[in-house]
């Protein structure tokens, strides 16, 4: 039973998750607001999920956020 249990729980711990950020300029405001630090088109899951608020008020950004694909895995928004 232990064995079972131990591969079922192997990839959740082996693995991290992903959300991923496909617009360019959502994905650099993320990295100014220091939730992500690479330029890769994803950011760790784990960073955003506790996530209460994003203002964007103040961060120069042009051209505009055009795609929010991703805002669904900051759950505590």
């Amino acid at each position: 039973m232990k064995r079972i249990l131990f591969l079922l729980i192997l990839p959740v711990i082996g693995f991290s998750q992903y959300t991923s950020i496909p617009d360019k300029v959502f994905e650099e405001t993320l990295i100014d607001l220091e939730y992500d630090t690479v330029f890769d088109g994803k950011v760790l899951t784990a960073n955003i999920i506790g996530v209460k608020s994003l203002e964007f008020n103040g961060l120069q950004t042009w051209p505009p956020i055009s795609d929010f694909t991703g805002i669904k895995d900051f759950e505590a928004l």
